[in-house]
Parts: C-alpha cells; sequence; structure tokens
C-alpha cells in the first residue's frame, strides 16, 4: 500500500509541475486531433461528392454492329452506334437543389458532432480540476485527521485519553489517507479519458473560469437560428422537398438522342440520327407519394427539434435556478476556512473528544466537497448552454 501511495503522489506531484494547459488550448488540441471528429469530417466530406455525383448524366450507349444478307452474295453490312438519354430538364435543376441540401446536412450533421464533442470535453476538464480540487480538500482532511491522531497518542500516554478513543483517532486517520488514495486513482482515470479525447496528447488543466449566461429569451432565438441540430433538420427539410420536385419530374417522359453509321460491303454507306421518347408508365408508380411522404416527416422532424431544443434550454436554466440557491445556502453554513483550526483547538484543550471532533471534521469536509460538487454541476449547465458558441 505504502508503495502505491508513494507512485499516486509521483505522478500527482509530476503532473502539476509540468505545464500546465488552459482550456481553450486543450480544446483546439481536441478539434486538431481527436478520432472521432476527423472521421466524421472525411465522413461529410464524401456525403459532399456523393450527393454533387448523384446529379450526373446517364453514361452514354456505343454499339457496334454487323449483319450480314442472304445470299450471302449480296455481302455484309457493319455499323456504330451512338445514343444518349436524358431525363426531363427540371429533373436536373432540382436534382441539383438536393445534392446542396444533402451537402449543407451532411456538414450541420459534422457541426453538431463537433459541438457534442467540444461539450464532453470541456465537461471532462472540468471534472477533471474539480477531482484534483477535491483532492487537495482530502489530502487537508487527511492531514489533521493524522495529527489528531498524533496528539490522542500522547495523551493516550499520559492517561488524559483512553485507549478506545485513540483507536478511533487511527482509524479515522487511516480512512482519510485512504480517500486520499482512491480520489489520486480517480484523477488518474480522468487524466486518461483528457488524452483519450485529445488522441493521445498529454496536457495538464488548470483552473477555468465559467463562461457567464444570457437571459433565457436571448439563448433561445441564438439557438433557434444557429443550433447545427437545426440547421441539419432545416437541411434535410430542404432535401426532402427538392426530391419530391425530383420525383415529379421523373414521372415526365424522358428523351434520347443518338448517331449511326453504316457500312455495306458493296461501298455504300449509311449515316442516321435517331431521337425517342420514353414513358415512365411503371417505374414512377407510388415514387411522388412516397417523396411527399418523406417531406411530411421531414416538416415534422424540424418541429420536433424546434420544440426539443426550447424545453432542453428551459430545463436547463430552471436547474441553474436550483443549484445556485442551493449553493447560497451551504456556503453561508460552511464557509468559514479556519472552522479545522478551530476544532484542533479545541480537541487540544479537552474541551471535545474523538468523537465530536472527527464528526465535526468529517461535517466540514463533506460540505465542502458538496459545494465542488455542486459547482461543477452549475459550470457543466452553463456550458451547455454556451454550447452554441463552441
Amino acid at each position: 500500500m505504502r508503495r502505491v501511495i508513494l507512485t499516486i503522489s509521483a505522478l500527482v506531484i509530476a503532473a502539476v509541475t509540468s505545464a500546465q494547459t488552459p482550456m481553450t488550448d486543450f480544446l483546439k488540441l481536441v478539434e486538431e486531433n481527436n478520432p472521432t471528429l476527423h472521421a466524421a469530417s472525411e465522413a461529410a466530406s464524401a456525403e459532399e461528392y456523393a450527393a454533387t455525383a448523384s446529379n450526373n448524366l446517364s453514361d452514354p450507349h456505343v454499339g457496334f454492329e454487323y449483319g450480314w444478307n442472304a445470299p450471302s452474295e449480296s455481302g455484309s453490312e457493319t455499323g456504330i452506334s451512338v445514343s444518349q438519354e436524358f431525363d426531363f430538364p427540371t429533373a436536373y435543376i432540382n436534382r441539383s437543389r438536393v445534392a446542396q441540401s444533402r451537402t449543407a446536412t451532411a456538414w450541420n450533421n459534422y457541426a453538431a458532432l463537433r459541438s457534442e464533442i467540444l461539450l464532453e470535453a470541456q465537461m471532462a476538464y472540468m471534472e477533471y480540476v474539480t477531482t484534483q480540487q477535491t483532492l487537495a480538500l482530502k489530502e487537508e482532511q487527511a492531514e489533521h485527521s493524522e495529527r489528531a491522531a498524533e496528539i490522542f497518542a500522547q495523551m493516550a500516554k499520559s492517561g488524559e485519553v483512553s485507549l478506545p478513543d485513540l483507536s478511533k483517532a487511527r482509524h479515522a486517520a487511516i480512512s482519510a489517507r485512504e480517500a486520499v488514495v482512491m480520489t489520486s486513482l480517480e484523477l488518474a482515470d480522468k487524466g486518461a479519458s483528457l488524452r483519450t479525447l485529445t488522441g493521445g496528447q498529454n496536457i495538464t488543466p488548470t483552473d477555468y473560469t465559467a463562461s457567464p449566461v444570457k437571459s433565457l429569451d436571448e439563448m433561445t432565438a441564438i439557438y433557434l437560428a444557429e443550433a447545427p441540430t437545426l440547421q441539419a433538420a432545416k437541411s434535410r427539410l430542404g432535401a426532402a422537398s427538392a426530391e419530391l420536385k425530383v420525383e415529379k419530374s421523373m414521372a415526365l417522359p424522358k428523351f434520347s438522342v443518338g448517331y449511326t453509321t453504316k457500312q455495306a460491303s458493296g461501298g455504300a454507306k449509311v449515316n442516321a440520327i435517331s431521337s425517342g421518347i420514353s414513358i415512365p408508365i411503371f417505374s414512377s408508380r407510388a415514387t411522388v407519394k412516397r417523396a411527399a411522404a418523406e417531406e411530411r416527416a421531414a416538416s415534422a422532424e424540424l418541429r420536433a427539434v424546434e420544440v426539443e431544443v426550447i424545453a432542453e434550454l428551459e430545463s436547463l436554466y430552471e436547474q441553474l435556478d436550483i443549484i445556485n440557491a442551493t449553493l447560497g445556502s451551504i456556503e453561508e453554513m460552511f464557509g468559514d476556512d479556519n472552522y479545522p483550526a478551530m476544532l484542533g483547538r479545541l480537541l487540544q484543550s479537552g474541551e471535545i473528544g474523538a468523537v465530536e471532533y472527527f464528526s465535526e471534521l468529517g461535517s466540514y469536509y463533506d460540505a465542502q466537497e458538496s459545494i465542488l460538487r455542486l459547482q461543477l454541476e452549475y459550470d457543466k449547465i452553463t456550458a451547455q448552454i454556451n454550447m452554441i458558441y463552441l
């Protein structure tokens, strides 16, 4: 156990003494090196190419003909034909709009994922810093407990306290030191999570200042105008509307033109131009209805996303109010930094015993950790609200 404590302490000291990384620099590292973001960017590019390719002309058809006459004495004929098919002209215009909307959707989806990953990174950074602060509290509590155990050991020698009280003090000191070790392990795990987000880059977080939030009405207006998830839903609706127009165009006749040249064995040559029309009696069956249903679905999805965005913002602001009120009351009750020292003086003077000392000391540090946890939750919520600026 002693070796474990020394190893963890060495890791923590090394982390503290290395160059610190502010949150803004950390988020830049995440954006530059996160593998998930890189994969999403390439996928968006691939979708953009696919959307552009979907509006190409159909490939031309080239044929070779060889014919022989009967009787064979009359000779033979060879010919080459080239033909090209065209959709109704409006189909290409509407397919171009579909491609633009699909491209916008792909990059808006990427922007939404980017915001989510950067928010996740921001919260992980905050959790690491809070765990560091919690570790400092645990260390402070362990030092007070160990000092109290030494006082009890001296008092036990002179017969001022009983052996059970000394045993309680030693057990409390051991438990406090164990809490330091467990929190150090938790800190190491959170450090590994940060390295995962940066694609393996080592960082040392420093303290941060949470950004203030605007009013609910202001943030609602900003989200409805700029939120990537809403922009993606709008792009999907635009694509569905353009796709409906494409299907209507595809229900119109297609055209084809061609050129044929034939050479007879007797030297005669024939050139011909051909044209044709394809009537989509069977291929367009129910396709317009399907596209219309998809447009209605995309419209309903957009409305659902708008409602979800507004509801989530309202919930976040309600949570902020609750945490803010609770934080104020706890800080008012347990905000005295001199309280542990005062307990130590009371213990040395004999005014309180082991049970009272460790109960009061534990309550004080529990309250301090509660303040840290609530502050972390408050900062996480403000980060969620301000995610639109990432």
